[in-house]
C-alpha cells in the first residue's frame, strides 16, 4: 500500500482530533462562562444582576480553542494518530489540560469576580473538569474505534522484518498469531547477503 496514502489517512484523522478538540473547548468555555455569570458574579453583586456576554466571552470563545490546539499540539499529541494508547491517552490529556488550566487560571482568571477564595477552587474545579471530559471522552471513543478496527483487521500497518533468516523465523512465529491485536501486515524481510550486504 502506498505510503502517501498513510500520510493522507493520518492527516484526516489528525484533523478530526483537532475538530473535536476545538469544540470541546469552545462549550467548556460556554459552560464555565454560565457558571460564573449564575453562581459567583450574581452572589456577590445580587441575585437580580442581568446577565448578559460580554466582550470577553466571544474573545474566550474564540482564542481559547486556539489555545487548547497549541497546548495539545506541544504535547506531541498529534503526532502518530493511528497508534494510540487509552492509558497514554488519558494521562496525556489530564496532564496537559491541568497545566493549561494553571495557566488560564494565573493569565485570566485570577481577576474574576468572587465572594472568597473558595470561589477560585470551584471556578478552577468547574473549567478543568468541563475541559478535560468533553476533550477526553470523544478521544476515547475515537480510539476505541480506532482499536476494533486493528483487531478486526480492518486497520493494518506495513511491517518490515529485518534479520538473519533464523532469527526472523522465530520473529515470525511469535508476531503470526498475535498479527491482528497490533494491526502489523508484515510486506516483506531484509537479510544479510555476504554478496552485497541486503537481499
Amino acid at each position: 500500500m502506498p505510503q502517501p496514502y498513510f500520510r493522507v489517512r493520518n492527516a484526516h484523522r489528525r484533523w478530526k482530533y483537532m475538530a473535536h478538540d476545538a469544540l470541546a473547548a469552545a462549550v467548556s468555555w460556554l459552560l464555565f462562562y454560565g457558571y460564573r455569570k449564575l453562581f459567583p458574579e450574581r452572589v456577590f453583586m445580587g441575585w437580580d444582576a442581568p446577565i448578559h456576554l460580554d466582550i470577553n466571552f466571544y474573545i474566550g470563545l474564540f482564542a481559547l480553542p486556539l489555545f487548547w490546539l497549541f497546548a495539545h499540539s506541544f504535547s506531541g499529541y498529534y503526532r502518530d494518530m493511528e497508534r494510540k494508547s487509552r492509558l497514554a491517552e488519558l494521562s496525556t490529556t489530564f496532564f496537559t489540560t491541568l497545566f493549561g488550566t494553571v495557566v488560564l487560571f494565573f493569565a485570566l482568571f485570577l481577576d474574576d469576580v468572587v465572594n472568597n477564595y473558595k470561589d477560585y477552587y470551584l471556578n478552577v474545579l468547574v473549567y478543568i473538569s468541563s475541559q478535560f471530559f468533553l476533550t477526553w471522552l470523544p478521544r476515547l471513543a475515537h480510539t476505541s474505534l480506532m482499536h476494533r478496527r486493528i483487531r478486526s483487521g480492518k486497520l493494518r500497518f506495513p511491517a518490515l522484518l529485518i534479520g538473519d533468516h533464523n532469527g526472523m523465523q522465530e520473529l515470525f512465529r511469535t508476531m503470526h498469531p498475535n498479527r491482528h491485536l497490533c494491526g502489523n501486515h508484515l510486506v516483506g524481510y531484509l537479510a544479510p547477503n555476504p554478496m552485497n550486504g541486503l537481499e
